[in-house]
C-alpha cells in the first residue's frame, strides 16, 4: 500500500501584520478672485501637498479667467457705420520662486469681439435709438493647464500655504469710421486649481494567528493523515 501524507510547514506561530497595497491617488484644491474692476492685482492662495498622504508623483495645474463688461457708442457721422466691440484682457498668474515647478509666468486672454450696425446722427446724443446702443452683459473666458509636472516637487510639498501673484489688465476697445462717442467697462475674474498625484502611505493591517487555531490546525493535518493511511 502506498501511504499518501500531507506535509505543512509552519513558520511561526503569533501576530505579524501585512501591508496594504500601494494606491495612486489625487487630491485638488482651489482658489478664486472674483469679478473686480480692470485693472486687478491680487493673490492666489493654495496648500502645499501634505506628505503624511503619501509620495507625491507628479502635479496638474488649471488656471482660468474671465472678463465681462458693458459698452455704449454713438455714431455722430452723416452715414451709417459699422461699430466693433472688442471686450479683451491679460490675465497672468506669477509663479516666482515655484517657477522651478510651473515654468515661466503663465498669461492668457479672455477675449470675444461683437459687431453692431447703426445708421446715421440722429441729432441726440443718447447712446440708444437709430445712431446708438447700449449693451450690457458682454463676456469672454479662456483657460490653460500644466499636467504632469514632475520635477522639483519638493517645492511645494509641506505644510504651509504659497501665494501666487494674479495681475488682470484690460485691453477693451470700441472701434468704428467715422465720428463717434464710445465708453466702455471691463471687469476681470481669476480661477486656478491644483491637483496633487500621488501614491498613498501603506497602511500596516493587523493578522492575528492564535496559538490555539495553529494547533487545531495540526490537530486536523493529524487527524487527516491518519485517515488517509487506513484506506
Amino acid at each position: 500500500m502506498v501511504e499518501k501524507f500531507l506535509a505543512v510547514s509552519l513558520i511561526g506561530i503569533g501576530t505579524f501584520s501585512i501591508a496594504n497595497p500601494v494606491w495612486a491617488l489625487s487630491i485638488t484644491f482651489s482658489s478664486s478672485i472674483p469679478l473686480t474692476a480692470a485693472d486687478v492685482s491680487s493673490n492666489f492662495t493654495l496648500p502645499r501637498f501634505d506628505p503624511s498622504l503619501g509620495t507625491l508623483t507628479s502635479v496638474d495645474l488649471t488656471f482660468s479667467s474671465a472678463a465681462s463688461g458693458n459698452a455704449r457708442f454713438e455714431n455722430r457721422s452723416s452715414r451709417a457705420a459699422t461699430v466693433l466691440v472688442n471686450l479683451s484682457a491679460d490675465s497672468i498668474v506669477s509663479f516666482g520662486s515655484l517657477a522651478s515647478v510651473f515654468g515661466s509666468d503663465l498669461t492668457i486672454i479672455p477675449s470675444q469681439s461683437y459687431t453692431y450696425s447703426v445708421a446715421r446722427y440722429d441729432g441726440i446724443t443718447d447712446f440708444s435709438g437709430a445712431s446708438g446702443r447700449t449693451v450690457n452683459g458682454l463676456s469672454a473666458s479662456t483657460v490653460a493647464s500644466l499636467n504632469n509636472l514632475t520635477t522639483n516637487l519638493a517645492d511645494i510639498t509641506g505644510v504651509t500655504d504659497f501665494n501666487l501673484p494674479f495681475t488682470g489688465f484690460q485691453n477693451s476697445s470700441v472701434t468704428g469710421s467715422g465720428n463717434f462717442d464710445s465708453q466702455i467697462t471691463t471687469n476681470i475674474s481669476g480661477d486656478i486649481s491644483i491637483t496633487y498625484n500621488y501614491d498613498a502611505a501603506p497602511t500596516p493591517v493587523p493578522f492575528d494567528f492564535e496559538p490555539s487555531l495553529g494547533l487545531s490546525v495540526l490537530g486536523g493535518l493529524f487527524l487527516g493523515r491518519k485517515l488517509i493511511q487506513k484506506r
